[in-house]
């Protein structure tokens, strides 16, 4: 009776372990390509911006950009492992590289978290090898060298090895930016909006969806971190005033990535159906980087919510041309 009871339990056993690698290969091969997994549980956090795959011994975590409604593909940040893996949104903002006289300023939440991964998880405890410093990494106020020649990251006295595809990763990212026109600033044409309406089409096509995406994740992480101040401290609102909001460091960010931003905020503006803070916040942000004039002779602005700010904007452009 026992052996039969142990011979079950195997076989049932077998079954589960066996279906585990059959579910791991296949939706390994969909979150490679850029689908959603198949043979998995969702759970959706509680914010809505984390969504969790649990499958047969591995879990895929997803970050979303806008809402866990979106399309798989606008994921913010992806990663695959087993279920005790842990993965979390890339901390800095911007790393900045100099190298060869001149420095290039990553934006790319995807290339931030690549770069970010490689740095913090490499063990700083080798010797300084007599290797050239080729490239000067800033992170968080943390200075990075990297010694090409000896494939090694320079932190304090400390040095690590990293393989030979981490370091090919960072260099392509790096040529990525270096080669990049958005890099270089350029003259915004809104060919999209016409008298006749937006070409929706167009608009797509010309929007950056990494900087959108990136917008996003910043507008959100704000408007959570101003909830969270006025729910622990509810005077808060009476001695500073919601439009604190405005000089919160994500906001900073988002004006920082200049002219590149203003489609995607416009994107985000015009394809909402609301007009609630977070599109007022977008409304405002492309206001300031347009170096527009919309306010009235007591120096109140003439839109007091985004739909009539997309108004008075597309007015402009088209008196403009």
């Amino acid at each position: 009776m026992k052996k039969k009871i142990c011979i079950m339990i195997g076989v049932i056993l077998g079954v589960i372990i066996i279906a585990g690698i059959i579910t791991n290969y296949v939706d390994s091969g969909r979150v490679g390509t850029g689908h959603e997994p198949k043979y998995c549980i969702k759970i959706v956090s509680n914010d809505g911006s984390k969504v969790t795959y649990w499958g047969l011994g591995y879990k895929v975590v997803r970050y979303v950009g806008v809402s866990p409604k979106e399309s798989y593909e606008s994921n913010i940040g992806v990663k695959m492992g087993n279920w005790f893996m842990k993965y979390e949104l890339p901390k800095a903002d911007i790393i900045e590289i100099e190298y060869e006289g001149q420095t290039i300023t990553i934006t790319d939440i995807k290339d931030i978290g690549i770069i970010e991964n490689i740095l913090l998880n490499s063990k700083y405890n080798g010797e300084i090898c007599n290797g050239i410093n080729t490239h000067k990494i800033t992170m968080n106020d943390e200075v990075y060298y990297l010694k090409e020649s000896c494939k090694e990251i320079q932190k304090g006295i400390k040095q690590a090895k990293i393989t030979q595809e981490d370091l090919d990763t960072i260099l392509k990212i790096i040529d990525k930016y270096n080669n990049d026109e958005n890099n270089s600033p350029k003259e915004i044409t809104w060919e999209e909006i016409t008298a006749d309406g937006v070409n929706e089409e167009m608009l797509f096509e010309n929007v950056d969806q990494e900087i959108l995406k990136l917008i996003a994740t910043e507008i959100q992480s704000m408007i959570e971190e101003q909830t969270k101040e006025e729910r622990e401290n509810p005077n808060i609102l009476l001695e500073e005033g919601w439009t604190r909001i405005f000089k919160k460091e994500q906001y900073k960010n988002v004006l920082n990535i200049g002219t590149p931003a203003m489609k995607p905020l416009y994107f985000i503006i015009y394809k909402s159906e609301k007009a609630g803070l977070y599109e007022y916040i977008c409304s405002y942000a492309l206001y300031e980087l347009s170096g527009y004039n919309f306010t009235k002779e007591d120096g109140s602005l003439t839109w007091k919510n985004s739909k009539e700010f997309l108004e008075r904007f597309n007015e402009k452009i088209i008196e403009d041309r």
